[in-house]
């Protein structure tokens, strides 16, 4: 009960701080990327901080049946979206914490919008 009053007392006192902090975590995430290889390297993904797919290259050594290569995509896009899901977590967590709020970034985590 005491948790939850001070966190919404830290959260009132830091309110005018959260709609700036708030766009510059969506530009971070806008400009954030991350890459994933496949194995052999004949699928490479770029994701976005915002989970778009930003490219998506196939080699023109893939020699390998249509169905492998649906595998590799597949798999290594689903890789590059895990890895920003987890960065995207990071940087709630950092956002969270930068409000000076006590336990918000556990509180966020529970209701899975990032936190460690």
């Amino acid at each position: 009960m005491f948790e939850m009053f001070s966190m919404m007392t830290g959260l009132m006192k830091n309110a005018h701080l959260i709609p700036e902090r708030a766009k510059e975590l969506k530009q971070r995430l806008r400009e954030s990327r991350v890459e994933a290889t496949s194995e052999r390297g004949l699928v490479q993904v770029v994701v976005s901080g915002e989970l778009q797919v930003v490219s998506l290259t196939i080699s023109p050594d893939a020699t390998l049946p249509v169905s492998q290569i649906e595998q590799l995509v597949t798999s290594t896009v689903n890789q590059a979206l895990a890895e920003a899901r987890a960065k995207a977590a990071q940087e709630m967590a950092t956002f969270a914490d930068g409000l000076g709020v006590p336990g918000l970034s556990q509180v966020m985590s529970k209701l899975g919008l990032g936190g460690v």
